[in-house]
C-alpha cells in the first residue's frame, strides 16, 4: 500500500514538473511555505516478551493495521541548499493486542497518533531545478492516544495514552508548478521508543491466570508517505 502510493504520489508529481516545464516560472525566492499534506502511516508488528509474577513469562503482540495520515507543514527556506520545517501530522490507525492476558486473550482498540517535528532539509542540488530532492532529518514528540478503549474498559483492562520523544529522518521531492504553487512528496520514518500504554511490565497472577501487561523494550517505527500541495509566501 504505501510504495502503491508512493508511485502514483510521484508519477503525478511528475506529471505535473512536465506541464510547468512547457511554461517554465521565474525562479522561486519565496522564503516560506505552507503545504497540507494526505498520505498514509504504518507501525507493523511487534511482540514483546512479558514476565508474570511468579517468574513464568508469554509473549504480547502489538499489530498496526496500515492508517490514513493528513497535516500541514510551514518551511523556511535558509538559502539555496538548506530549509527549516515544523510539521504537525494526525494519523488514525487500530490497534490490536493478542496474548494481553489470559481472559482477553485479543483486544482491539481505536488508536490516535499525533505527530509533531522540527527538521532540517537538505537540498543536494539547489532549489532552483525544475525537480527538487531533499533529504530531511529533525526530532519532536508523538502522542498515542487511545481514542476507543470501551472494550479494554468492559474487561477492566486501563489504557492510557503516552507521549514519546521522536527522531525523524526521511526525504522526498518538490516540483515546482505556476506562480506560487508546487506539488510535493514525502517519505517519514518517525522513531520512538515503545509506550507501555499504562499496562504494568509485569503481568500479575490470578489462580493461575495472568493479568494484563506488557513489558515495551525496543523502537517503534513509524513509516509515513504523503503528497501535498505547496504555495510559496512571503512574510
Amino acid at each position: 500500500m504505501l510504495m502503491y502510493l508512493a508511485a502514483v504520489s510521484l508519477l503525478l508529481g511528475l506529471s505535473s514538473g512536465s506541464i510547468s516545464a512547457q511554461n517554465p516560472a521565474a525562479p522561486q525566492e519565496d522564503k516560506w511555505e505552507f503545504s497540507g499534506f494526505f498520505g498514509v502511516s504504518q507501525l507493523g508488528d511487534h511482540a514483546y516478551p512479558t514476565p508474570i509474577e511468579g517468574g513464568d513469562s508469554k509473549t504480547v503482540n502489538l499489530s498496526y493495521d496500515p492508517g490514513y495520515a493528513l497535516g500541514f507543514r510551514i518551511t523556511e527556506n535558509l538559502g539555496r541548499k538548506f530549509g527549516a520545517e515544523l510539521e504537525y501530522s494526525y494519523i488514525d490507525n487500530s490497534l490490536s493486542f493478542s496474548n494481553l492476558s489470559d481472559l482477553v486473550p485479543n483486544l482491539n482498540v481505536k488508536q490516535r497518533l499525533h505527530k509533531i517535528v522540527y527538521s532540517i532539509l537538505v537540498y543536494p542540488i539547489g532549489r532552483k531545478g525544475r525537480v527538487q530532492p531533499f533529504g530531511s532529518f529533525g526530532g519532536g514528540t508523538s502522542y498515542f492516544q487511545i481514542a476507543d478503549d470501551s472494550e479494554a474498559a468492559q474487561n477492566e483492562i486501563i489504557l492510557k495514552d503516552r507521549w514519546k520523544l521522536a527522531a525523524s529522518f526521511g526525504g522526498g521531492v518538490k516540483i515546482p508548478l505556476s506562480g506560487p504553487w508546487g506539488f510535493r512528496v514525502d517519505f517519514r520514518d518517525q522513531i520512538t521508543s515503545v509506550p507501555s500504554f499504562g499496562l504494568p511490565e509485569i503481568a500479575p497472577s490470578f489462580q493461575g491466570n495472568s493479568g494484563a501487561g506488557l513489558l515495551p523494550d525496543g523502537l517503534f517505527h513509524d513509516w509515513q508517505i504523503d503528497a501535498g500541495f505547496i504555495y510559496r509566501f512571503r512574510p
